[in-house]
């Protein structure tokens, strides 16, 4: 997603054999390699070569931790009597300073569990004319990637530590609006495969619905011959109905306990599929017991 790699590759590609492009993997920087990044971000700070040291320790060689930390130390968000500093504590400080736009922003794609394209991003944060300009906030402080595929472009977070980071910071309030309002702009929006609203309808508070794309999505993954996926949704979808309280729901968990036996003996899971018969034997239909 970088804006000097994704033309630079398409330019590559069109040049053929006219062109070299070498690949080149970056692993962690090694201890001293880390120390000396540090101490020149720390520049003439007092302590600089002790909180070069820890800082290195805490990184890991991450390069983005160790500007991480360092601002933290330049700007007093970490305790400096400390001997260890925190990344936690300096990323919640660096994600507490963002305005409210890039802040908003980046709460919506921390809480969203896997990649969202761009414009569903600014759909759900709902800022209007903010959004393009909290988004590329966000990107200036590699805090948020972009990645492009094709006509598309994707917004997750830079870092798995940095999804952590603010979800331990919101409130469990903020967490279910978030949930519910991406599940909300998901739902009417093209190429959504319908299981990956379960999730945010279930922390939303909103069982019903979430059940609800549960069931068609193991119906679409059965249809697809996924019957391991389908046999996951139904057991997910049973999960979220909770007991039956009329003859019409205990009607509906027995064509889920059906069709999740199904898929079960579709899927090669002799075993499990025999449990699943033998229990819908015991409490199915009275006309379909025997069959069962």
């Amino acid at each position: 997603g970088s804006p000097f790699l994704v033309p630079f590759m398409q330019f590559s590609r069109k040049q053929g054999d006219q062109i070299t492009v070498r690949r080149v993997e970056l692993g962690p920087l090694r201890g001293p390699e880390s120390e000396r990044l540090a101490a020149s971000l720390l520049g003439d700070h007092p302590k600089a070569q002790h909180w070069a040291t820890a800082i290195a320790k805490e990184a890991q060689g991450n390069p983005f931790f160790i500007e991480t930390l360092s601002r933290g130390v330049m700007q007093g968000d970490l305790d400096r009597s400390e001997d260890a500093p925190s990344l936690h504590a300096a990323l919640s400080a660096r994600v507490l300073r963002l305005e409210p736009e890039a802040r908003h922003i980046l709460d919506v794609v921390c809480v969203a569990q896997r990649p969202l394209l761009r414009q569903h991003t600014l759909d759900i944060a709902a800022l209007g004319a903010k959004g393009p300009r909290g988004l590329s906030v966000l990107r200036a402080e590699n805090l948020v990637r972009v990645r492009s595929s094709g006509a598309h472009e994707t917004v997750e977070p830079y870092h798995e530590r940095i999804r952590q980071t603010v979800v331990d910071i919101l409130t469990s309030e903020k967490v279910h609006e978030l949930n519910r309002d991406i599940a909300n702009t998901l739902e009417g929006a093209e190429n959504v495969r319908p299981e990956n609203l379960v999730d945010h309808l279930v922390d939303a508070g909103d069982l019903p619905r979430a059940q609800r794309h549960a069931v068609e999505s193991a119906a679409q993954a059965a249809e697809k011959l996924a019957f391991d996926r389908a046999a996951q949704l139904y057991t997910r979808a049973l999960e979220l109905q909770g007991p039956s309280m009329s003859n019409d729901e205990d009607s509906a968990r027995q064509t889920l306990q059906m069709a999740r036996a199904d898929a079960l003996l579709n899927a090669g899971h002799g075993t499990k599929a025999a449990h699943a018969f033998e229990e819908l034997a015991k409490n199915g239909p009275m006309s379909l017991r025997l069959d069962f």
